[in-house]
């Protein structure tokens, strides 16, 4: 009873340890998943396809980047680096789009403006 009570705690303190240590890295990068996340609703919005193509185009360039290090089992801060930068610029690609959006509309009003004061 002895023997078995030893070899119990033996597997339990330093066998268990070993397997769940030898996992391997985690399947899933939270950084990396919100980045592709956030580009890809910014991909399917109609507005910043056409209004910031560019900057979009950036967020697509780090986010493969991103991806490529994760997939080649690179460094983590590498793969959250580039995540990050993913991020930001699909944040910096929506609101480019933004400010696109409201120019263009300032210049239709400075037209409209412009009709009607021609016509008075």
């Amino acid at each position: 009873m002895k023997n078995f009570q030893i070899k119990a705690f033996f597997i339990a303190t330093i066998i268990i340890p070993l397997m769940v240590g030898c996992g391997g890295p985690p399947q899933n990068n939270s950084l990396l998943m919100e980045a592709e996340r956030a580009y890809s609703q910014a991909e399917s919005d109609s507005l910043i396809v056409m209004k910031a193509p560019v900057a979009l185009k950036e967020a697509e360039e780090a986010l493969e980047q991103s991806q490529q290090i994760w997939k080649e089992k690179g460094e983590k801060d590498l793969v959250e680096h580039y995540a990050y930068i993913a991020h930001q610029k699909t944040k910096i690609a929506r609101e480019t789009a933004q400010l696109n959006a409201a120019q263009d509309e300032v210049e239709r009003a400075e037209s409209e403006r412009k009709e009607v004061l021609i016509e008075a």
